[in-house]
């Protein structure tokens, strides 16, 4: 349960993190901690709080930017990160 407490924190960190272009090694290392301590929790706990309801907000942002502007290459950075890890995630979730 102890562990449950940091996730609220992190998600603050990582909405801070996305929000700035430079601040992709800070999205990277939060993401990293996000997805590892998600991971070490119980299965019902990482069915209501998995990285893929941690991400819709924002990938609903990057989709509304994404309809007016061309992505930098920062955001396609940011994008390849999260979906390679969900993937995996779905992948270890099918096995």
């Amino acid at each position: 349960m102890e562990l449950f407490q940091l996730i609220k924190p992190l998600i603050q960190i990582m909405q801070h993190s996305i929000e700035k272009q430079d601040r992709l090694p800070l999205f990277k290392v939060t993401w990293g901690t996000l997805s590892r301590l998600l991971a070490k929790f119980p299965a019902q706990m990482r069915i209501e709080t998995s990285p893929i309801s941690i991400m819709m907000p924002v990938f609903r942002r990057v989709d509304f930017f994404c309809q007016q502007n061309s992505p930098p290459q920062e955001m396609l950075t940011f994008l390849t990160i999260v979906f390679t890890d969900v993937k995996s995630l779905l992948i270890e979730q099918t096995t």
